[in-house]
């Protein structure tokens, strides 16, 4: 148990250094980037909270006893139901928050010194951070897939590349797009990060 921990620890403390990174990208740009990405990040979280992570917690135990068992077609008719459910679930949810950014970010926030130019900066970021939902979503199930099978070394690394990769797309894409590219960078290595935990 020890020794399975010391990667998803790990794991977390990567993606922490990694946001502390982006933030510090977002800091370097105009006043108030920070902040809006801030926004629109905690925004784009709510439906991979209480869906993605919901859906990949509750499967965790069919997973698991199907990894114990030796049950390899149960265990992936598990995780393709499990992945074609946050697909159902999220693709609906994806468009609407796309479609509907604006009023979202406007309910959320649109009081006292947020004003219009801020809603739609927010907005921006919030419609290019919502295309990675059902991908984040994924990786969140894969993962767990991953550890039912007492292995947390493989998805540790996959994500270590996929961090890195993020890193190189901000540096890549933050003069150019500016707070844009940052959004875009989390939103491309995050659908890398799933597909190479699934051809895995």
């Amino acid at each position: 148990l020890l020794w399975m921990m010391i990667p998803r620890t790990a794991s977390l403390a990567v993606a922490q250094i990694n946001l502390l990174i982006v933030l510090a990208l977002a800091s370097s740009l105009s006043l108030g980037s920070v902040s809006v990405f801030t926004l629109a990040t905690n925004i784009q979280s709510l439906p991979f909270g209480l869906i993605g992570i919901s859906v990949a917690v509750a499967a965790f135990p069919a997973l698991s006893q199907a990894a114990n068992q030796g049950a390899e077609r149960s265990f992936q008719r598990l995780l393709l139901q499990q992945v074609a459910w946050l697909w159902f679930l999220l693709v609906p949810v994806t468009v609407l928050f796309y479609l509907f950014a604006p009023q979202l970010v406007y309910v959320v926030l649109g009081a006292g010194k947020f004003d219009a130019t801020n809603i739609i900066r927010t907005t921006e970021i919030l419609r290019i951070l919502v295309i990675a939902l059902p991908a984040q979503s994924v990786v969140a199930l894969l993962v767990r897939a991953y550890y039912a099978k007492q292995n947390t070394w493989t998805p540790f690394f996959i994500s270590v590349f996929a961090e890195l990769l993020n890193l190189g797309l901000c540096l890549v894409l933050r003069d150019k797009y500016g707070l844009q590219g940052l959004a875009t960078a989390f939103t491309i290595s995050t659908i890398v990060h799933v597909k190479v935990l699934w051809m895995v």
